[in-house]
C-alpha cells in the first residue's frame, strides 16, 4: 500500500521468478488483482463500498495477503473488510489510476463518447485506455470489471443508479 502500481510486482512474491516476464509490466498489480479476485468470489453489495473502512479490519486482510497462499479466501476474513482494504489501497497509491497527465485524453473521451452512436462506445473505452500506462491500465479494466458485478443497493435497484452511486463511493 502507498507504492507506484509500476513498482508493485504483477505475481505474488515468491510466485515470480526474479526475472518477470516482458507481460507482467501489462498486468495489474497481484494485490489489486488479489482484493478483486476475493471480492468476485465472495459478491459485494453497492452498501459495502459507501461503509467507512476499518482500520482492524484492512490490517487483517493486509496481514492475509502478505502471509501468502490462498489466505484471502478464508470465509473469516468478511468481505467487507476485503473491500474497505480495496478502497485503502486506492486512496493510498501515489498516483490515481487515471493519472493527471492524461487528463486531457479523458476529458477528450468524455466529449467524444456524447458524440458517438452506443455502438462505437466500446472502441472509444479501448482507444481512451490505450492512452494510459499499461499497468495503469490493465488496473483499471480489472478494477471496473470487478465493479460491475457489484450488485446494487435494494434501496436503489437500477444498475445505472448502482454504476453512479458507486462512482460517488470510490470518489
Amino acid at each position: 500500500f502507498g507504492v507506484r502500481l509500476e513498482d508493485l510486482p504483477a505475481r505474488r512474491p515468491g510466485e515470480a521468478d526474479l526475472i518477470e516476464a516482458e507481460d507482467d509490466a501489462a498486468a495489474p498489480p497481484w494485490v489489486l488483482a488479489s482484493l478483486c479476485a476475493a471480492i468476485d468470489a465472495r459478491g459485494a453489495k453497492l452498501e459495502m463500498f459507501r461503509t467507512p473502512p476499518s482500520a482492524q479490519g484492512v490490517e487483517r486482510v493486509v496481514a492475509a495477503l502478505l502471509s501468502g497462499g490462498d489466505a484471502l479466501e478464508d470465509v473469516r476474513v468478511p468481505t467487507l473488510d476485503v473491500v474497505a482494504a480495496l478502497k485503502e489501497f486506492l486512496r493510498r497509491l501515489p498516483e490515481t489510476l487515471i493519472p493527471s497527465r492524461c487528463s486531457e485524453a479523458l476529458l477528450a473521451f468524455a466529449r467524444d463518447l456524447d458524440a458517438r452512436p452506443q455502438h462505437q462506445h466500446p472502441k472509444a473505452v479501448q482507444a481512451f485506455v490505450s492512452t494510459l500506462p499499461p499497468r495503469h491500465a490493465a488496473s483499471l479494466l480489472r478494477l471496473t470489471s470487478t465493479l460491475g458485478r457489484v450488485r446494487p443497493s435494494s434501496r436503489r435497484p437500477s444498475a445505472q443508479g448502482a454504476t453512479d452511486q458507486l462512482a460517488l463511493a470510490l470518489a
